[in-house]
């Protein structure tokens, strides 16, 4: 079985260039042929609440998605309250009870389970990627990992997304061997989250901060992510 670093590394090559909007359609794409399941959609999350729908497999999922934003309820609000994955199916009554009007709807558009995972670095919440599938049936722990891999690179890619920046920056960004520039993007996310502010006032406030300590970047970063520095409001 490939270790996580091998999985991510494999699907960042399959995937391909391209600028951060288009990887998040094709990252839900792909999802369809390799996890296996039958839909997926990439949602953004804002201040805690869900939002909409970013990217979709195709038109079914994406229609699955806008029913659950328009009810309100569901797997992906879920996540935004707790932060946790969730896993649903539509075998166990229990599951589904808490979702009533969203268990109805999921059936007659022919959801028979569903794995919604949290897109988050830190603090910081972005969203989450929903897969979809029309029979009731688990992932296995290698389709699981799978997943993983997916929710890593949705989460950085959302990121890119907000911030504004371009393709090149982003492709720059996924390459294993970039551990300096991945730290620096990790603790941005985790400021942004402490401080519930966007990725660029993150970022300058990090540079400022490196610049008052007499530090790089990278090793302000580093000790971010490690949990010994942290940010306060003025």
């Amino acid at each position: 079985m490939p270790d996580d670093v091998d999985r991510r590394s494999g699907l960042v090559a399959r995937l391909g260039p391209g600028d951060p909007h288009s990887l998040l359609q094709r990252l839900c794409r792909l999802a369809v042929t390799e996890v296996p399941v039958d839909g997926a959609v990439i949602g953004l999350q804002v201040a805690g609440v869900p939002e909409g729908p970013l990217a979709a497999s195709d038109s079914w999922a994406l229609d699955v998605a806008k029913a659950e934003y328009a009810l309100g309820e569901g797997p992906t609000f879920d996540v935004a309250a707790t932060n946790e994955h969730v896993e649903a199916s539509s075998g166990d009554a229990i599951e589904f009870q808490h979702w009533p009007q969203y268990a109805r709807v999921a059936h007659e558009m022919g959801v028979a389970a569903v794995f919604c995972f949290p897109l988050r670095i830190g603090r910081a919440r972005l969203g989450a990627l929903s897969l979809l599938r029309t029979q009731p049936v688990e992932l296995d722990d290698s389709q699981y990992l799978d997943c993983l891999a997916r929710v890593d690179i949705a989460t950085h890619a959302l990121i890119y997304v907000q911030a504004g920046l371009q393709g090149s920056q982003f492709e720059s960004l996924l390459a294993h061997r970039d551990v300096d520039r991945l730290r620096v993007h990790q603790a941005t996310g985790m400021i942004s989250g402490m401080l519930d502010c966007t990725i660029e006032d993150a970022l300058a406030r990090m540079r400022a901060r490196a610049f008052v300590d007499g530090v790089t970047l990278y090793e302000l970063a580093s000790r971010i992510v490690a949990g010994e520095v942290r940010f306060e409001e003025p």
